[in-house]
């Protein structure tokens, strides 16, 4: 089986020696055996957030009270 055909899990939970936070491939047919401990990763997700400029706050300004 190809590189390219593996699904890249990131933990949640800890097993064995690995902690929450890592990111790991695994083929597809063995997703099910990582179920509550981790979730697939969706890199086109993270790769937009962290490319997307900060966002800036602006308050409109207050209207007169009457």
């Amino acid at each position: 089986m190809s590189d390219n055909h593996l699904v890249k899990l990131r933990l949640t939970f800890w097993r064995g020696d690995k902690q929450p936070g890592d990111t790991f491939e695994v083929r597809p047919e063995d997703v099910n055996s990582w179920k509550g401990y981790a979730v697939p990763v969706d890199t086109a997700a993270e790769k937009a957030v962290s490319n997307a400029p900060a966002k800036t706050v602006t308050e409109s300004p207050k209207s007169a009270a009457k």
